[in-house]
């Protein structure tokens, strides 16, 4: 067999070691600043409606490192122009716990669909294994505010409605919960199931989208029931004073309903007299939601108003010290097997063109070659 010559084989060695560095260079570069937790809900479904000073809304957290010195919170702008400005307060242990931290951004116009915001502070040096809590406010300009936060409820999104641009006036509204809403009239295949059945095993909430919607003023309740049966409801929700809402999404919370997979409901929502929700021709605008807990032992809930749930987060990330060896750790325990497969294949990758170079590269002259045509 013929040898590759000098140059070739540092041509090979430089190579190879370029590809095993460039599997690594971008996963070094990434764990400089990761963040120590963080929601990866996407696309981001449901937002609070606009931030409210009468009703603060907080997230709970427990933070793994010292240091904790930024939070970035995705929001959403509500009003055009967005020129109100949002307020921080971290606070120690719960949401009523002693102010450590406050921090004032005015966002601006943001993307559609929000973007996240960052809130940077002064490093809370002791902070590893803490329980904190951030609270959003409007800033003393602005009541209600011009942005809202986005929160993701835990389970799986079964109907995802698009918010439309008719109010739906209460003082009552009744309808069918429905998973697909068609553009148009279609046939529908000999026992397929009707587009306005439930898709998914425990439905364990629904979410309306709300123009404007105060408890405070007057019961707001949801009553549901399978379709064609009478009596009691099935599900009933009265929702406390601190669930205000403005141009964002109601959500109304029950214990699941495990059969509940292609199953009909009808709904009747009880409003306050000058309580509208938002919709079109079909109805207001809705999601539902399905499964099981999930929760992170991370996260300690949302609360508004002092009031704390442990089916929901906003959705949100936050910052400690930056160290790559504890990031590497992070990165290790949250991608599992998957990280160990991933550099696998990328080594794998590296040996096969190694081996198609030795194989197809320029060669020398072996013993009694003089390397000249004969």
């Amino acid at each position: 067999m013929r040898a590759i010559t000098a140059a070739a084989a540092r041509t090979l060695l430089w190579t190879a070691a370029l590809a095993l560095a460039g599997g690594a260079l971008p996963l070094w570069l990434a764990a400089g600043d990761l963040p120590d937790i963080e929601i990866r809900t996407v696309p981001w479904r449901a937002h609070s409606g606009r931030l409210l000073a009468r009703w603060p809304l907080a997230q709970g957290f427990r933070c793994e490192t010292d240091g904790l010195r930024r939070i970035e919170v995705a929001l959403v702008s509500l009003v055009r122009p967005s020129n109100g400005g949002v307020e921080l307060t971290l606070r120690a242990g719960g949401p009523d716990g002693a102010a450590l931290r406050t921090v004032e951004v005015r966002p601006g116009d943001l993307a559609q669909g929000g973007e996240w915001v960052a809130f940077d502070f002064e490093p809370v040096a002791d902070s590893a294994g803490r329980d904190f809590w951030f609270e959003l406010s409007p800033t003393a300009d602005r009541r209600p505010g011009d942005h809202g936060a986005h929160v993701r409820y835990h389970g799986q999104v079964g109907h995802i409605g698009t918010w439309a641009g008719r109010v739906v006036p209460g003082p009552v509204v009744e309808g069918v919960l429905r998973a697909v809403k068609p553009l148009r009239p279609r046939p529908r295949a000999e026992g397929a199931p009707p587009v306005d059945e439930v898709p998914h095993p425990n439905l364990r909430a629904v979410a309306f989208a709300a123009q404007d919607v105060a408890p405070r003023l007057g019961e707001v309740k949801l009553e549901l029931w399978r379709e064609g049966d009478e009596g009691p409801p099935l599900r009933t929700v009265v929702l406390g004073p601190e669930n205000e809402v403005r141009n964002g999404f109601l959500i109304f919370a029950f214990e699941p309903i495990a059969d509940s997979r292609w199953t009909r409901y009808r709904y009747r929502l009880t409003l306050h007299d000058r309580a509208a929700l938002i919709g079109d021709e079909l109805g207001p605008t809705m999601l539902t939601f399905h499964g099981t807990e999930d929760g992170d032992g991370r996260l300690l809930g949302l609360a508004r108003g002092g009031v704390v749930v442990g089916d929901r987060d906003l959705v949100f990330r936050a910052w400690g010290e930056r160290d790559r060896a504890r990031a590497f750790g992070l990165i290790r325990e949250r991608a599992g097997w998957r990280l160990w497969l991933a550099a696998a294949l990328w080594i794998a990758a590296v040996a096969i063109v190694v081996r198609l170079f030795l194989v197809a590269g320029p060669r020398g002259t072996g013993p009694g070659e003089s390397g000249e045509a004969a």
